[in-house]
């Protein structure tokens, strides 16, 4: 079957959700696909591993607090088969859909609807780790999103999924051109048909099926599962107390026992630079260079990873340079010519 694939041109950037206000309705995509049902005693999750140390000073270091305190969330302490855990959920209202006047005013009938979204997220530690369970719309932004450990899906990923059965693909091409593209092979296939340069692009995402009898939903169903390995780990867990300690703890096991599957392995050798890199301040300040040139050489604009299956339902970007004490600026398209220059910020 023929693959289909998707590019993200490289002027465009993914906004961010308003910290102070509400993200936007997921609408799920092609590319988006949600899990299928799962056996019965499983629930398809959203798991991060967490860089916090694993305890209950640790977790609460992943919540995101302003975004809890904006919306009157308040985290609980529970306890998950002994484990320490935090409970936080909640909705946020709209009091009115924003497609109410375009209705109103093409019809003329009065219509004044309004909707809630939803979410919740189960922070845990379980031996020598912590992660974070999301649920819903909200669920992923309770979570502070730089404490994910953004190797984690990928990496259980690669040591997991069954070579022949990859069905879906998204790589970054290492470039100013911030290309991304995404292929999806409902059937699968083995990766090398899927044409990647291994020396000149990131795989950020790998889809497939993994055949693990430790793991609760390949138990309970016979056959295997699903899973969708990226900044997070989309899996169906177990959804009692026990054994979803059980899956937290096999799948830990796959990442720090398993070798990498041969033909997947290239995906390990190249990865993006993570913020806690000592070479990160020199690639900033080389950057800050270019960009106070007026023509910057090799720049291009790249959507963030975790942002990419958004970047469909973006129409304006909000630009905010922090510590630099100017008020934001809504601009509809985005590119490096729309980025202030270091000589203008006040840092």
């Amino acid at each position: 079957m023929r693959s289909a694939t998707k590019r993200i041109p490289s002027n465009s950037i993914t906004r961010l959700p308003n910290r102070r206000g509400r993200p936007s309705t997921e609408q799920p995509t092609l590319f988006d696909s949600p899990l299928p049902p799962g056996p019965p005693g499983t629930y398809p999750t959203t798991l991060y591993r967490l860089r916090v140390s694993p305890d209950a000073k640790g977790l609460q270091q992943a919540l995101n607090v302003r975004y809890l305190a904006d919306n009157g969330f308040e985290p609980m302490s529970r306890q998950i088969a002994g484990a320490p855990a935090l409970l936080v959920h909640g909705t946020v209202p709209r009091l009115r859909a924003e497609w109410c006047d375009v209705l109103a005013g093409l019809t003329g009938d009065e219509i004044d609807l309004g909707y809630s979204s939803g979410g919740g997220a189960l922070l845990l530690s379980v031996d020598e780790r912590a992660y974070a369970l999301t649920y819903g719309t909200l669920g992923r932004f309770m979570v502070e999103q730089k404490t994910f450990d953004r190797t984690f899906g990928v990496s259980f990923a690669v040591r997991a999924l069954m070579p022949s059965d990859i069905r879906q693909v998204r790589r970054r091409v290492v470039g100013a051109s911030g290309r991304v593209d995404r292929s999806f092979v409902p059937a699968g296939q083995p990766i090398w048909k899927y044409g990647i340069d291994k020396w000149g692009e990131i795989v950020g995402q790998v889809c497939g099926r993994t055949d693990n009898p430790r793991l609760t939903v390949c138990q309970r169903s016979g056959k295997p599962t699903r899973v969708d390995g990226g900044d997070a780990l989309h899996i169906h867990l177990c959804v009692e107390p026990t054994g979803l300690l059980a899956d937290l703890r096999e799948i830990e096991r796959v990442c720090q026992e398993e070798s990498p599957l041969a033909d997947l392995e290239f995906i390990t050798q190249i990865r993006p630079v993570l913020r806690s890199d000592p070479r990160m301040p020199e690639l900033i300040g080389t950057i800050d260079e270019r960009l106070a040139l007026v023509d910057p050489p090799a720049i291009g604009v790249a959507v963030p990873s975790d942002l990419v299956s958004d970047i469909e339902h973006v129409r304006s970007y909000q630009i905010q340079v922090p510590k630099s004490g100017r008020r934001p600026t809504l601009a509809a398209d985005f590119g490096p010519a729309h980025h202030p220059r270091p000589h203008e910020r006040d840092v």
